[in-house]
C-alpha cells in the first residue's frame, strides 16, 4: 500500500504546482499557443464577455505612443482630464496677458503684472522646450502698454501686426 503524503518525506516535485507534475500534456502542448488562445477569445465571446466594453463602436485612439519617455503619466493625466502643470500654467499666463491687454488703466495693473511674472517664472522652469518660454513683463512691454514713441511717431503694438 502506498503512503499518503503526510507519512513519507518531502520529494521535489511536492512543492510543485500540479501544472508541473501532472502527466497529461497541458493544453498548449495538444492545441498549440495560438489555437489555445483562439479558443479561449471564442468562449468568451459566446458568453458575452466583450459586450458593452467602453468605446465599443468607436474608431480606436492611436495618437498616443506607448514608447514615449513618460507616455504612462500623460496617458493617466489625459484620462482624468487633468494636464501637466506647464500647460495650465500657460492658460493662466495666457489669461492674464488678455486681461492686461483689455484693462490698461486699471489700478491692479502692477500687481497684476507682478503676478503673471511669478506664473511665468514658474512656467519657464517647467517647459520642456525653451523657445516656448516666456519673457518677463515690464509696465512698459507689458499687453495694453501706451504705445512707445520715437522721434514722435507712435510704433504699433505687436499684437496689432499679427
Amino acid at each position: 500500500m502506498e503512503q499518503s503524503r503526510r507519512d513519507r518525506p518531502a520529494e521535489p516535485g511536492d512543492r510543485l504546482s500540479p501544472y508541473w507534475t501532472n502527466p497529461e500534456p497541458s493544453p498548449l502542448a495538444v492545441k498549440g499557443y495560438r489555437d489555445w488562445v483562439e479558443e479561449q477569445i471564442q468562449e468568451a465571446m459566446a458568453r458575452g464577455d466583450f459586450d458593452n466594453l467602453p468605446g465599443r463602436g468607436k474608431p480606436l485612439d492611436l495618437t498616443e505612443n506607448p514608447f514615449e519617455k513618460d507616455w504612462l503619466v500623460h496617458h493617466i493625466l489625459k484620462n482624468a482630464g487633468v494636464a501637466p502643470e506647464w500647460i495650465e500654467l500657460r492658460r493662466e499666463i495666457q489669461a492674464d496677458l488678455a486681461w492686461l491687454r483689455d484693462h490698461p488703466d486699471h489700478p491692479d495693473r502692477a500687481e497684476r503684472i507682478r503676478e503673471t511674472n511669478r506664473k511665468i517664472d514658474r512656467y519657464n522652469l517647467l517647459v520642456p522646450i525653451p523657445n516656448l518660454q516666456y519673457p518677463r513683463l515690464t509696465p512698459a512691454t507689458a499687453p495694453g502698454a501706451p504705445p512707445r514713441t520715437a522721434g514722435g511717431g507712435a510704433q504699433p503694438s505687436p499684437e496689432g501686426s499679427r
